[in-house]
C-alpha cells in the first residue's frame, strides 16, 4: 500500500461510526477473531460479521480508486 492509499485508509477509518471502527481495529489491526470481538463488544457474532462486511465495503470504496485510462485503452462498460 502506498502512502496515499494509507492516508486515505486512515481518514476512512476515522470517518466510520464508532462501533464499526472499533470492530475493524480489533479485527484487522489487533487480529482478534470474530467470536472474540463479539464477546468484547457484547454483541451477537452475526452483528459483528455484518458490521465488518459493511465496513470493508465502505473502506474499499475509499482505498481503491480507479486508475485513469491510458491513451491506448478503452473504457469497459
Amino acid at each position: 500500500m502506498d502512502d496515499e492509499q494509507e492516508e486515505r485508509l486512515r481518514a476512512a477509518l476515522e470517518s466510520l461510526p464508532d462501533e464499526m471502527r472499533r470492530c475493524c481495529l480489533l479485527r484487522f489491526v489487533q487480529g482478534f477473531e470474530e467470536n472474540e470481538i463479539a464477546v468484547l463488544m457484547k454483541m451477537p457474532i452475526e452483528m459483528v460479521r455484518m458490521v465488518l462486511y459493511h465496513a470493508q465495503k465502505r473502506l474499499r470504496l475509499v482505498i481503491v480508486r480507479p486508475r485513469p485510462l491510458l491513451d491506448n485503452e478503452e473504457e469497459i462498460s
